[in-house]
């Protein structure tokens, strides 16, 4: 009896902290960059409670770690079991994020160039969010960063000035407002001129 208590309760702590039954988006039992490199289409609030976690306290998916995949993000049940494409399908265009799956979404599923001018392989998070490589990432290595279909920045975007705040510049890059919600605006990985340079209005410098 006190055997079988103890298993049960292994069982559950070794399924809440370990990646089972859909590995997606993952690499050696930890969630990859592009699991969770997307924004869910519905709120997170929603999300969170439309695919709760494994077990209390247990975490969602995010870089790097390895919290067990809600399971009612690819099954029919809260405890795992067989998988159900129809309910993975839901997940990946409502809760991507929150289920680890922004990989296998439109943004993410397209192939890099046979012949990239940058090596795709040494790309970092923070190489997304930079304005300097954003063409080359788009052009050359577009599924690590979720650049599917954007290609190199075309056009200048439409700036709407604030009457209260004249000083702010137009953005000079079509990628400010992903790039904020990266990020980019409060990063210190980038000078407050970098930042004014590129996407001085969605960023608020002046």
């Amino acid at each position: 009896m006190i055997f079988t208590v103890v298993l049960t309760l292994f069982l559950i702590i070794y399924t809440s902290a370990t990646i089972v039954d859909d590995l997606s988006c993952s690499s050696q039992g930890k969630y990859l960059y592009t699991a969770t490199a997307c924004s869910n289409s519905l709120p997170d609030e929603i999300c969170e409670s439309m695919y709760p976690e494994t077990s209390q306290g247990s975490g969602f998916p995010a870089f790097g770690n390895s919290a067990a995949r809600p399971f009612l993000c690819y099954g029919a049940t809260e405890i795992g079991g067989p998988e159900s494409q129809e309910l993975k399908k839901s997940a990946i265009k409502n809760c991507a994020k929150t289920c680890g799956f922004c990989c296998l979404t439109p943004e993410f599923e397209c192939k890099n160039s046979l012949f990239p001018r940058i090596n795709c392989d040494l790309l970092t998070p923070d190489h997304c969010l930079s304005p300097i490589f954003h063409d080359y990432i788009a052009q050359d290595c577009p599924n690590y960063c979720g650049f599917c279909g954007q290609g190199a920045t075309t056009r200048m975007p439409t700036v709407i000035e604030d009457p209260l705040n004249p000083c702010w510049n137009p953005d000079t890059s079509a990628s400010c407002a992903t790039w904020k919600e990266k990020g980019y605006c409060t990063s210190e990985l980038y000078t407050k001129e970098q930042k004014k340079q590129y996407c001085a209005t969605t960023c608020r410098i002046c």
